[in-house]
């Protein structure tokens, strides 16, 4: 009998130390489970940006780097050579549009969307003391695989806006191209053959 108090605590011992095996296992188990939980989500959401990604890309207009001026236009040098209207103007649309990319060259037979456009005019009149009186207007026509899809003439005319008398010239054209890239931005949404946008 006095052996009893031994052999209970012997089989007392023994039972936890079982528990807190099963237990460890399964939190061990819980935590393997969380883990390949997670790792399954990174890898749907690595796939579907993958997706995305790739929807976006194929679906892009392809617009030139450098927006040329028309053959015939009449635009003044130094605008030309002061101004970067043939940069800010795409980098206007990227900003506007979103799903569009730059290319140095494009032409209308290539590939997939193509928007070609060209600087056909651009004046300078008055300045910061007297008043602007600046106006541009660019043309663009949209291609699908070599095949015309609609085309625009798009331009606008401002005085500089507000604080106008403390703006450059090629600050205020510049502004114009803003507006004119967000003018190209709506008509993108559902293109019309002959449209003509802003002040055009």
């Amino acid at each position: 009998m006095k052996y009893l108090p031994i052999i209970f605590f012997c089989i007392f011992s023994v039972a936890c130390a079982s528990g807190g095996g099963n237990e460890s296992q399964s939190e061990s188990a819980a935590s393997e489970s969380s883990s390949n939980s997670s790792s399954s989500t990174d890898q749907a959401d690595t796939a579907t940006t993958s997706v995305a990604s790739a929807t976006n890309s194929a679906g892009a207009i392809s617009i030139q780097t450098q927006i040329p001026y028309s053959k015939n236009n009449r635009i003044a040098r130094n605008i030309k050579e002061e101004c970067g209207l043939e940069t800010s103007l795409p980098n206007y649309l990227v900003a506007a549009v979103g799903n569009i990319k730059t290319v140095k060259k494009l032409s209308k037979s290539s590939k997939g969307k193509v928007l070609i456009i060209e600087i056909t005019d651009a004046i300078s009149s008055g300045n910061a003391f007297i008043g602007h009186r600046k106006s541009a207007t660019v043309t663009g026509t949209l291609y699908k695989n070599g095949k015309k899809v609609a085309s625009f003439t798009a331009g606008r005319i401002s005085g500089g806006g507000m604080w106008g008398g403390f703006k450059g010239s090629c600050s205020v054209l510049n502004r114009i191209m803003k507006v004119v890239a967000k003018d190209i931005s709506k008509w993108l949404d559902s293109p019309v053959d002959g449209a003509r946008l802003g002040d055009a």
